[in-house]
């Protein structure tokens, strides 16, 4: 999941974006790259942001590829837990 470092500041991005035409079409979503002007530096910033990415975690599933592939990863790793 070493994925997840290059895409959490995208991903914050898409959530406080949905509405973006650069989104559409569906059939070209929005790929999650980590660029230093969306860099995050401090936990305070995220403790702001976050919520509203939970809020909007469907819209920045069908964005960004990559949260859909994390959430996807992290349900296998707990199924693998649970079951063992």
């Amino acid at each position: 999941m070493s994925y997840l470092f290059n895409c959490t500041e995208a991903w914050v991005l898409a959530a406080h974006d949905i509405e973006t035409a650069y989104h559409a079409p569906p059939d070209k979503p929005l790929e999650c790259v980590n660029k230093p002007d969306m860099i995050i530096s401090n936990q305070r910033d995220y403790q702001q942001l976050i919520p509203i990415v939970l809020d909007n975690w469907e819209e920045v599933k069908h964005i960004c590829k990559q949260a859909a592939k994390f959430e996807n990863d992290v349900k296998a790793i707990v199924e693998r837990i649970y079951h063992n």
